[in-house]
């Protein structure tokens, strides 16, 4: 027993050193931070970038790929070891049984941390499309500052962000990013590059999708509801759904929707009629103040260079 403790210590005394020096390292920062008062020179909070939330996701789940690439196979080294390095130190022969049970073990935790590999690996290529997209749509809506109008990007709410609100005199607009990748799903339309749009739902080349308007509807009516409480104004914002990469055909009827749909390029479009509440320079400027600073909060790590 003090045996197989003894070599299942020094397996990991040898596997252990570059965590611990990673782990020390970090720790190491923070402290030097605060004995000598370090810190970063933007002190006052930043706007928030388009895509940030999905940002900070890509961050985390970018971290946990490191960490299942490295555990199945430290998992595998350590249990193999311990198995062969027993006998060898107690000059015994090795145990089939306990060298089939390691090889199971191994296989069973390197399959495991394969495949929630491959769920993160799906995850964060939807990840990088949906940041990919909110970037570009930021793009073409920032162009309507020049027009008179405030953007805002990636607004904090309560469990979720709206991806981008405009604000003009034609109303505000609460505008959710869609990125779809081109594939025709069906057989029976014409190509993979039209998405259609009836009023209620948005038909991407043969798949159906609903849930976006919905959504759409649901963050305006939060985004309503809290402009209102916060500047004692009752304001209605409109739902607006960007699809970026997207030709957009409207059938009859659509255009008399609350929700607008349109590409990023289409940006003009999306504020040049009025919505049912058009808003006079004091609104927006009641309404700019509660988005600004809602939107602004400490994006820089209190340990990020110099």
């Amino acid at each position: 027993m003090l045996i197989q403790l003894g070599v299942l210590v020094g397996t990991l005394a040898i596997v252990s050193p570059p965590f611990f020096i990673v782990l020390a390292q970090i720790h190491w920062n923070g402290f030097r931070d605060k004995q000598t008062g370090r810190r970063h020179p933007i002190t006052r909070g930043m706007l928030r970038p388009p895509g940030h939330a999905l940002s900070e996701k890509r961050r985390e789940s970018a971290m946990n790929v490191m960490y299942y690439m490295a555990f199945g196979p430290m998992t595998g080294f350590i249990a193999l070891a311990t198995v062969f390095g027993v006998p060898y130190f107690s000059g015994e022969p090795a145990s089939n049984f306990l060298v089939y049970m390691a090889i199971v073990a191994t296989l069973g935790v390197s399959t495991w941390a394969g495949l929630k590999l491959r769920q993160l690996l799906v995850e964060l290529q939807a990840l990088r499309l949906g940041w990919e997209g909110e970037v570009a749509t930021a793009e073409e809506l920032n162009k309507l500052m020049r027009d008179g109008f405030e953007v805002f990007h990636d607004l904090p709410c309560e469990r979720f962000n709206i991806d981008h609100v405009v604000v003009g005199p034609t109303g505000v607009f609460a505008v959710e990013t869609k990125t779809r990748s081109k594939q025709k799903r069906t057989d029976d339309v014409d190509n993979d590059y039209t998405a259609i749009f009836d009023g209620e739902v948005l038909d991407f080349a043969g798949w159906r999708d609903r849930r976006c308007l919905e959504q759409a509807r649901r963050q305006a009516k939060w985004l309503s509801d809290w402009l209102t409480s916060a500047t004692g104004e009752r304001t209605v914002a409109t739902p607006a759904i960007a699809i970026p990469g997207w030709r957009i055909e409207r059938l009859k009827g659509s255009t008399k929707q609350s929700t607008r749909v349109f590409t990023p390029r289409e940006a003009k479009s999306l504020v040049r009629n009025p919505t049912m509440q058009p808003l006079d320079h004091g609104a927006m400027k009641r309404i700019v103040h509660q988005l600004d600073q809602r939107c602004r909060q400490d994006l820089v790590p209190r340990s990020a260079g110099r």
